[in-house]
C-alpha cells in the first residue's frame, strides 16, 4: 500500500506540470493588431497547415503563446500556408486566422459563416466545424500536401468515450475520435491526410490510430501527459515545412524537441501499418484469453497488469471522488504476458514485429503506444461500472472501430469470453 501511495504522489506533483490539470489565468483580449485579410483562391502552395485550436477553456492562456510562435517562425509563406480556427475562453467570436510573417490576418469563412471582425460562437466539439474548416482550406488554400494539428485538451475523463475539442462555453462539450474521424473524411473528401499530430494529453494510443487509419497517412502524439506550454511551434515551423514533403519527416523533426529531456511518452505511427497491428494484437488476446481457465488465474493476470511495478502506464490522476482512464503500454503489456506464459512468445513477437513498423523509435530507443485497461480511483482500485462505450454490442452511439472491431480483447455485451470480460468477471465460469 505505502508503494501505491508513493506512486500516486509522484503522479501527482507531475501533473501539476501539464496541460490536464486545471489552470486559472487572466483572459487577454484578442491581439489589437489583428487585421483583416480580403480572400481569395490562392495558388497552390507546398503545405497547407491547418490548426484546431480549441482553447475555450483553462487551456486559453497558452493559445497566444503558440500563436505568437508561429507568427515568429521563419517559413516561406507563399509555399506554407498556415491556417488557424482559434476559439477562445469567456470572449464571444470564434476567429479563422492566416499566420503571417509576426502577424495573424483575420479571414472569412464562408463555410463556416464566419465574417472577419464580427462575433460568430462555434462550438468546436461540433465535428462539422472541422469539416468544414478542412472544406475552406481545399477550396482556398490548396496545396500539395495537408496536415491537421488538434490543439487542446486531449484525455478521456471529461467525456464517456475518448475525447478532443473541450469546449466550455458549448456546456464542456467534447468531440470523439469517431466523431473527429468522420469530420476528417469529410472535410477532406475522402483525400489523406499527411499528417495529424495532437499537442493535447493521452492520444497516442492504439483506439485513436486504428480509428484515423483510413484517413491519414502519419500520426503524432503523446501516451502521457503534455506540457502547459505544449510545443515550441517557432523552431518546428522554422526548421521542416519548407525542407520535407513526408509526413513523417515533417513529424520526426517536432520529435525532436523532445531530445535531452527525457521524453520517452511522444510517439510517431504509420497508420499503414496500424491494422496488421490491430490483427496481431487481438490473435495474442485470443491465446491469452484460452490460457485463463479459472477466476483464480484471471485475478492472476488482473493484478499484475494494474501493478504499476509491474507493466509501464499512462494515467490521469483522478481526483478523490472520481475515476480516470489508465492506459498500459502495448510493448510491456506483451512482454509481461510472455513472461506469465511462454507458449505466447510467438504471437507475442508477431505483436511486437508490427508495433515496430507501426511505431517510430522515440529519442530513447522506444515504442510508446498506450492500450485502454480500464478505470482506477485514487487508490488504483478498478472502477467495475464499463462506460457502454467500451463494451462491444453495447447500445451506445459512436462506438469506436476498435471496440467494434475486435474479436478477443474489448469487454463484450454477450459476455463472449474476451481477455477483458475475464479479467473484469464479465464471464460466466461454470
Amino acid at each position: 500500500m505505502k508503494k501505491i501511495i508513493f506512486y500516486f504522489l509522484l503522479v501527482s506533483i507531475a501533473c501539476l506540470l501539464f496541460s490536464c490539470s486545471f489552470y486559472d489565468a487572466e483572459v487577454d483580449s484578442y491581439p489589437t493588431s489583428l487585421q483583416k485579410k480580403d480572400l481569395y483562391k490562392h495558388d497552390a502552395a507546398t503545405w497547407t497547415i491547418l490548426v484546431y485550436m480549441a482553447a475555450d477553456n483553462d487551456l486559453d492562456p497558452f493559445a497566444l503563446e503558440d500563436l505568437e510562435e508561429m507568427k515568429n517562425a521563419s517559413v516561406n509563406r507563399r509555399q506554407v500556408n498556415t491556417l488557424v480556427l482559434l476559439d477562445r475562453k469567456g470572449l464571444t467570436g470564434t476567429k479563422v486566422l492566416e499566420v503571417s510573417d509576426k502577424d495573424a490576418l483575420e479571414l472569412d469563412c464562408p463555410n463556416l459563416n464566419i465574417e472577419a471582425g464580427k462575433e460568430k460562437e462555434l462550438n468546436m466539439a461540433d465535428g462539422n466545424n472541422l469539416s468544414n474548416f478542412l472544406k475552406f482550406a481545399l477550396e482556398y488554400y490548396p496545396a500539395d500536401h495537408y496536415g491537421l494539428i488538434i490543439w487542446g485538451h486531449g484525455t478521456g475523463f471529461r467525456s464517456a468515450s475518448r475525447a478532443v475539442a473541450v469546449d466550455d462555453s458549448s456546456a464542456g462539450l467534447s468531440m470523439s475520435k469517431t466523431e473527429l474521424r468522420k469530420a476528417i473524411c469529410s472535410g477532406m473528401k475522402n483525400k489523406l491526410l499527411d499528417f495529424i499530430a495532437f499537442d493535447t494529453c493521452y492520444s497516442a494510443e492504439i483506439e485513436e490510430a486504428y480509428e484515423l487509419k483510413n484517413c491519414v497517412e502519419y500520426f503524432a502524439g503523446n501516451t502521457g501527459a503534455q506540457n502547459l506550454c505544449g510545443w515550441n511551434y517557432e523552431t518546428w515551423f522554422s526548421n521542416s515545412f519548407e525542407n520535407y514533403s513526408s509526413g513523417q519527416e515533417i513529424l520526426a523533426f517536432l520529435m525532436k524537441q523532445y531530445e535531452g529531456e527525457g521524453e520517452e511518452k511522444f510517439s510517431l505511427l504509420d497508420l499503414k501499418h496500424v491494422s496488421t497491428l490491430f490483427a496481431s494484437f487481438d490473435a495474442f488476446c485470443k491465446e491469452l484469453s484460452l490460457k485463463i481457465k479459472t477466476k483464480t488465474e484471471a485475478e492472476k493476470v488482473r493484478a499484475m497488469l494494474l501493478s504499476p511495478l509491474e507493466v509501464r502506464r499512462y494515467l490521469v490522476l483522478p481526483s478523490y471522488n472520481e475515476t480516470s482512464p489508465l492506459y498500459l503500454d502495448m510493448e510491456n503489456f506483451v512482454e509481461r504476458m510472455c513472461q506469465y506464459d511462454d507458449d505466447l512468445s510467438p504471437y507475442g513477437k508477431s505483436v511486437t514485429d508490427a508495433l515496430y513498423r507501426t511505431v517510430v523509435r522515440n529519442v530513447k530507443g522506444q515504442y510508446p503506444l498506450g492500450l485502454y485497461f480500464c478505470n482506477v480511483d485514487f487508490s488504483d482500485n478498478v472502477d467495475m461500472n464499463f462506460s457502454a462505450y467500451c463494451i462491444q454490442g453495447s447500445a451506445a452511439d459512436s462506438l469506436s472501430l476498435f471496440v467494434k472491431d475486435s474479436a478477443f480483447y474489448v469487454l463484450t455485451k454477450i459476455k463472449s469470453g474476451t481477455l477483458l470480460d475475464k479479467i473484469f468477471s464479465n464471464y460466466d465460469w461454470r
